[in-house]
């Protein structure tokens, strides 16, 4: 479990770094907001896209074998690219290190879902992203103390690192702990499992994490040219989201394992989401902007533990890498096009205009989320 939560911590802390360095980058390039969304895009579509053929490789390829060359090959196509002296050599280092991200996500919640019991499920997916807030919570620290004094590559180049350490620790761990290296079980070409409650839950999962990734990556920025913010300022209060995050994650999916309802509590977070973004618009005062900054972090943080959790038990244990290969790629690619589009909407409409329709789109997911059904 310790393993799995470094190596997701890794894998995601490389996102959590590029919020808040974009002031810097757009400085340092001398970029628009399309641009800006567009070098994450790439980067995140990358590592989207070929979670499918990731999903089919497990049944091949040991699945910690595939992880560790993933962790390896982001981390190592990230520390090139920042060394990029041009905005393109930028966009050509990501979207080749955004390739070795398709390997973790569909693998390393299908082993999870395996190894404990659907009784504690919610509370083991809960720590599991749990270290991925973690590392959204320490990226920003490294940027508050590397970035201003040393340039906004430093912190990447000191994440890189971590990276390739953390890659050679998990293949040490999972090699000296397990027998033998298990591949998926079942035949390899398939199709995936799909039902008409997985299909809903797809446009639901579909439409609130394009909305989300969308307003969470310009939410530093948003911060510095709506409310004045310095930048160290709005860094702050974009940790202060992931720091409530560490803490929530394994609480609410504990939480949804004794209630058992994972679909009214994901409504009902999804209200309180909008109605916390609205606020987040109309007021600018500090500590108010705090409260509704840890109030998202709670959440909107939370949301994809209890909606993870509850995908899984809506899939079969044989189909489950193939499945989740599917339904991440297409969760990811959606995400991965959200800083690019809510890019062009702020460049047209202004910022505050694109939050007010991304929060809408929230809005509109819980339509579909309310016709999926619940497993028994």
């Amino acid at each position: 479990m310790i393993a799995f939560m470094l190596a997701h911590a890794a894998n995601d802390g490389f996102g959590g770094l590029f919020p808040p360095l974009l002031p810097l980058i757009r400085e340092y390039y001398n970029l628009n907001y399309w641009q800006l969304g567009g070098f994450i895009t790439l980067y995140r579509f990358f590592g989207s896209i070929l979670q499918i053929p990731v999903g089919y490789l497990a049944y091949f390829f040991p699945s910690s074998t595939l992880m560790v060359t993933g962790l390896l090959w982001v981390s190592i196509g990230l520390l090139l690219g920042t060394f990029a002296k041009s905005y393109w050599m930028l966009v050509s280092s990501f979207s080749f290190a955004g390739i070795g991200c398709a390997t973790f996500h569909p693998l390393s919640f299908s082993i999870l879902s395996k190894l404990f019991n659907k009784e504690i499920l919610g509370r083991i997916i809960g720590l599991h992203m749990g270290a991925s807030s973690a590392a959204h919570l320490i990226g920003p620290f490294l940027i508050i103390l590397l970035a201003n004094r040393f340039g906004w590559y430093w912190p990447v180049r000191v994440w890189c690192l971590f990276g390739i350490i953390t890659a050679i620790f998990i293949l040490v761990v999972l090699r000296r702990n397990t027998e033998k290296e298990q591949k998926a079980e079942g035949k390899a070409f398939r199709l995936p499992f799909i039902s008409s409650s997985l299909v809903f839950f797809v446009i639901f999962r579909m439409s609130w994490s394009f909305a989300w990734k969308g307003m969470a990556t310009f939410l530093p920025l948003f911060l510095v040219e709506t409310a004045q913010f310095s930048i160290k300022f709005a860094t702050l209060f974009y940790m202060a989201m992931y720091l409530i995050e560490v803490f929530a994650r394994p609480l609410v999916g504990d939480l949804s394992d004794r209630i058992g309802k994972r679909k009214a509590l994901i409504l009902g977070e999804c209200v309180l989401c909008a109605i916390l973004y609205l606020a987040l618009i109309f007021v600018k005062t500090k500590l108010i902007l705090l409260i509704i900054v840890l109030g998202i972090g709670f959440f909107a943080g939370t949301i994809p533990v209890v909606s993870q959790t509850y995908v899984i038990e809506m899939i079969p244990n044989e189909q489950r890498e193939r499945t989740l290969g599917f339904l991440f790629t297409i969760n990811t690619v959606m995400m991965a096009f959200s800083p690019l589009v809510a890019g062009f909407i702020a460049d047209y409409l202004g910022l505050t205009e694109s939050f007010v329709i991304l929060t809408a789109l929230i809005c509109v997911s819980m339509i579909f989320l309310y016709f999926t059904r619940e497993t028994q």
